[in-house]
C-alpha cells in the first residue's frame, strides 16, 4: 500500500508502521514450503497480514471520508481525492468514497460542457475577440490562442477525472465515455488547419507597396499635420503577425513571446 504519499501526522507513522509490520510477518515465512508445517504457516501470516492491513485502510477510510465531508467546495474535494487517489486500487477504500466520486465526475461533466458551449461560441463572436482587437492581437492569431486555452482547460478537467477515479481511470465506466468525449472535443481544437490556411494566403498575397511608405498631410484640427501610413490593411496585419506569429503550440512560453 502506497500510504506514504497520503500520510504525514503521527498517527500517519504508526500506519506505515502496521503495514511494514505485516509486510514483516509475510516475509520471514518460507513460500516455497509446500508441506502441511510450511502451508499452516503461510496462511497463518497472511491472516495476520490481512488483519493488519485491514485495521490501516479501516483508519484511512475514516481519515478520507472525514476530510471530504469537511471540504467546503468542490476544489477541496479534488485536491483531497488527488492525494489519496493512489489508494483507490483496494476496494475498502473505493467503495467507501463512492458516492463523492459519482457527484465530482458530474462536476467535471458539467465543467467540459460549459466548455464545449464556450467553443461552439466561435472565436468571432467570443469576449476573447473582442479583447483581442483592444489589444491589436492579429485575428488568426488570436483564434489560435484562443483555441489552445480552451485545450489545457479541457485537459485540466481530464486530470480532475484521473484524481477522482484513480490511476486507469480510461477502464473505469464513467471515465471511458469522458476519454471519448474529451479525445472528440480535442480533434475539434486542433489549430492546425487554421495556420496552413494562414500560411498559404501569405505567401499567395501580393502585399507590395508602391511610392512612399509615408505622406505628410495636413488636417484640419487646430492647423497640425500627420503622417499617413501608406498601406493596405492586409498589410498592416501581417506586420502585427510577424510581432505575434500564429503558434501552433500552447505553451507557457509562447504567451511571453506576445507583446500586451
Amino acid at each position: 500500500m502506497k500510504v506514504a504519499e497520503v500520510l504525514f501526522d503521527a498517527a500517519d507513522a504508526n500506519a506505515i508502521e502496521e503495514v511494514n509490520l505485516a509486510y514483516e510477518n509475510v516475509k520471514e515465512v518460507d513460500g516455497l514450503d509446500v508441506s502441511k508445517e510450511g502451508t499452516e504457516a503461510w496462511e497463518a501470516a497472511m491472516k495476520r497480514y490481512d488483519e493488519r492491513i485491514d485495521r490501516v485502510e479501516t483508519r484511512i477510510t475514516a481519515r478520507l471520508r472525514d476530510q471530504l465531508g469537511t471540504a467546503k467546495n468542490a476544489n477541496e474535494m479534488f485536491r483531497i481525492f488527488s492525494r489519496f487517489n493512489a489508494l483507490f486500487v483496494r476496494p475498502h477504500i473505493r467503495g467507501a468514497i463512492r458516492e463523492y466520486q459519482t457527484q465530482l465526475i458530474q462536476r467535471v461533466k458539467d465543467d467540459i460542457e460549459s466548455l464545449h458551449d464556450k467553443f461552439k461560441v466561435q472565436y468571432p463572436q467570443s469576449q476573447a475577440c473582442k479583447m483581442s482587437h483592444v489589444r491589436d492581437l492579429p485575428p488568426v492569431s488570436g483564434s489560435i490562442i484562443w483555441a489552445k486555452q480552451i485545450d489545457r482547460q479541457l485537459t485540466a478537467y481530464m486530470k480532475r477525472v484521473e484524481d477522482v477515479l484513480g490511476k486507469g481511470w480510461e477502464n473505469h465506466v464513467e471515465g471511458q465515455k469522458l476519454k471519448q468525449d474529451g479525445d472528440s472535443f480535442r480533434m475539434k481544437l486542433n489549430t492546425q488547419e487554421i495556420f496552413d490556411d494562414w500560411a498559404r494566403k501569405v505567401q499567395q498575397r501580393n502585399l507590395g507597396v508602391s511610392g512612399r511608405i509615408f505622406a505628410i498631410e495636413s488636417t484640419r484640427v487646430r492647423g497640425r499635420s500627420g503622417n499617413v501610413l501608406n498601406s493596405p490593411p492586409a498589410a498592416e496585419t501581417r506586420v502585427g503577425h510577424v510581432l505575434m506569429p500564429p503558434r501552433r503550440t500552447g505553451s507557457r512560453e509562447e504567451a511571453r513571446c506576445l507583446r500586451p
